[in-house]
């Protein structure tokens, strides 16, 4: 990562991976751990989601996958398939449902 002034496309990228991060229930030490091709710490991370440094592409392409999310989510972009995206947000509901069922049967 470099670090130079971020406009305002930067910073929306860094508050969508945030938003990401947060909807996946993951921490940013838990985000950094899958974050396999380009290993980002979870300082880092916390300067991107703040818009404090720009990620490269190569680095865009690992938040993408380690969030399992398409590109276009992290850049803003409309998703062409809205119904790819209610299928997705179906199922990421049915993962936070799972979840909380497990949480709470934990004593």
């Amino acid at each position: 990562m470099t670090r130079h002034a971020i406009g305002p496309y930067g910073q929306a990228v860094g508050r969508n991976i945030r938003r990401l991060r947060k909807r996946a229930g993951i921490t940013q030490g838990e985000l950094s751990q899958r974050l396999a091709v380009s290993p980002v710490n979870a300082t880092a991370i916390g300067d991107v989601e703040r818009g404090d440094r720009r990620v490269d592409v190569d680095e865009l392409m690992a938040f993408a996958h380690a969030l399992d999310v398409p590109v276009t989510e992290l850049l803003g972009v409309a998703d062409p398939d809205p119904e790819a995206s209610f299928t997705r947000a179906v199922a990421g509901l049915a993962v936070a449902v799972d979840r909380l069922a497990k949480q709470r049967s934990t004593p």
